[in-house]
């Protein structure tokens, strides 16, 4: 099946008719166990995706699809909706009240009226200090209307208050990729394979996160260590058949150069931030020229490419922290002592550098015409394709 285009939109009885008429649809229970797994049935999800690859005997997929439809599905059309729980009130009322809710949100979706069925979810997700559960049906339908924004909003707030949901972070993944937010999407799958390394939902949206990102060198490592899907279940090659161009590493620095970048890196805290790289050969030949600081931190930042990345900066002298998207940028507490910046996807510099850059407070490293004359940085070297921009209020 190609989890790509998940029947995330199909009702549950669909689903559960069709697995009844053709047990061989291997594309239903995986569907199936979409959906199951954002109402909040982790178990019996991952039994229906279990079965997605082995199919079980005719008699125990019968008795599954009524077990399946006595948990999930209104037996009668229910109630209108009663008043969502309030706060402090009995435990077991409000266990009563919530389970009311769920099921008239659920036979407002039978009658095919998600937005309603949505409306009175949200209501209940505020009302009861948004339970991961709740929270994930609202993300769930939120997606079924397309408004992948929304939806994203509720799945992260699910994994705030449970972070260990691994097919929650999955489901966030599949979002992300649907909105070209490739550096994200790898990063959501690698937290939910963090919990479950062996997910094959997860191990094939991490080829498909890394093949959008053209990581090749990544596949090709993961590959080697069994980390990705059985080739089997893999669509098309996993990845070109030929090797990265590597960067050419600039000629050696003068040794007035090389004290010039010395003393202004003396100055500033030994902490790099790696934007957009996807190989280590700038920071092979920085070391060269013995220009690394003392227990130097990098932070690898938008790679696109970001297991062969960490592989080229396993023997340098320094700490590199995890992967992190581009946004992490903008959360970031203390401004860096040097950004190094790659040429990316876009020609433009990613937005989030901005508020290091206004004023010029923060050192950059910069391919020659990525960057445009920032305010308050001037350029201090020129070498070997790059340049050095360095704030004007520093004395260099």
């Amino acid at each position: 099946m190609d989890d790509s285009q998940p029947a995330v939109g199909l009702a549950l009885e669909d689903l559960l008719q069709a697995l009844a008429t053709n047990s061989s649809t291997a594309e239903a229970c995986e569907a199936l166990a979409d959906q199951l797994m954002v109402l909040g049935y982790g178990a019996q999800a991952a039994r229906w995706r279990s079965w997605s690859l082995l199919p079980p005997s005719s008699s125990k997929l019968h008795q599954a699809i009524e077990a399946t439809r006595q948990l999930v599905l209104p037996l009668a059309p229910q109630p209108p909706s009663p008043a969502a729980p309030k706060p402090g009130a009995n435990n077991s009322n409000v266990i009563e009240l919530t389970e009311q809710i769920l099921k008239q949100a659920q036979h407002l979706l039978d009658r095919g009226l998600p937005e309603q069925a949505r409306d009175l979810l949200e209501g209940l997700a505020q009302a009861s200090s948004l339970p991961p559960a709740v929270c994930n049906r609202v993300g769930m339908l939120e997606a079924h209307l397309a408004d992948h924004w929304q939806a994203e909003r509720w799945y992260r707030t699910s994994l705030q208050h449970q972070l260990a949901q691994p097919q929650v972070w999955f489901a966030l993944t599949r979002l992300l990729l649907n909105q070209g937010s490739w550096d994200e999407a790898i990063e959501a799958v690698g937290q939910g394979l963090s919990f479950s390394p062996r997910h094959p939902w997860g191990l094939k949206l991490r080829l498909q996160a890394l093949q959008v990102s053209k990581g090749w060198r990544s596949l090709a490592l993961l590959g080697s260590h069994g980390e990705l899907p059985p080739a089997d279940q893999c669509h098309g090659p996993l990845a070109p058949n030929r090797s990265p161009h590597p960067l050419e590493a600039p000629a050696a620095l003068s040794l007035d150069q090389r004290l010039l970048v010395h003393r202004l890196l003396a100055e500033r805290a030994p902490c790099w931030w790696l934007v957009n790289f996807r190989q280590g050969a700038l920071l092979h030949w920085v070391f060269q020229q013995e220009l690394l600081p003392p227990e130097l931190s990098l932070q690898l930042l938008a790679s696109r490419d970001p297991v062969g990345l960490r592989a080229d900066l396993t023997n340098l002298p320094c700490t590199v922290a995890a992967e992190a998207p581009a946004y992490a940028m903008g959360q970031a507490a203390a401004a860096p002592g040097l950004v190094l910046l790659a040429r990316g996807p876009l020609p433009a510099l990613p937005r989030v550098l901005g508020r290091w850059l206004t004023g010029g407070s923060t050192p950059l490293l910069a391919p020659i015409g990525l960057v445009n004359s920032p305010v308050g940085l001037r350029v201090v070297l020129r070498h070997g394709g790059w340049d050095l921009w360095w704030p004007c209020s520093a004395d260099a």
